[in-house]
């Protein structure tokens, strides 16, 4: 819960792949509260406050889970929302506000973008989604410690510049929000 606020509050993407593992360690603990407690929150080094939080954000992820049937695959609705809000920051940083940048960067990493959809096996269109997909599978390659090409290291490297991009629009916008808001 801790670095999952602290990830939402500095890189939304980076949240949204936290998120992902977050998901997929829930699966792999077969929803059970109890094997979670062990294997991670009981390694964090919390108080018993900090720990009891850590616990119940555990106990309403997976009731989450449960409840949207994200028993074997798929994200949370509030992840899929996330992913929709940036493909839409995305688009219109291309298309509408025309920003000269993020279109320099946009196509760098674009003959990257596709060959990742093509790996994807062209089930996912939304280049934002093909971008999330490629870096979370190229992170946990890194994290298994098996080895990555130098050939795929530079295109995750120019899908992570252009991701980290737009969470920085990302953040900006919704500092924007706020500041309309008060």
């Amino acid at each position: 819960m801790f670095i999952a606020q602290e990830k939402h509050k500095n890189s939304i993407a980076e949240y949204v792949l936290y998120m992902w593992q977050i998901e997929n360690i829930i699966r792999t603990s077969q929803f059970n509260l109890e094997v979670i407690e062990k294997t991670i929150i009981d390694k964090m080094g919390l108080d018993d406050n900090q720990r009891g939080m850590e616990v119940d954000w555990y106990k309403g992820l997976i009731q989450k889970m449960k409840n949207q049937q994200l028993l074997s695959k798929g994200h949370l609705l509030e992840l899929r929302d996330l992913v929709v809000e940036l493909s839409y920051l995305h688009n219109s940083l291309l298309n509408n506000v025309k920003d000269s940048n993020y279109g320099f960067i946009y196509n760098a990493a674009k003959p990257f973008i596709a060959e990742l959809k093509k790996k994807q096996g062209g089930l996912v269109n939304d280049e934002v989604e093909v971008c999330l997909n490629g870096l979370y599978a190229f992170w946990m390659l890194k994290a298994s410690k098996q080895s990555v090409s130098a050939d795929t290291s530079k295109a995750m490297a120019a899908v992570s510049k252009l991701i980290g991009v737009l969470s920085a629009k990302y953040r900006e916008m919704m500092k924007a929000v706020e500041e309309v808001k008060e």
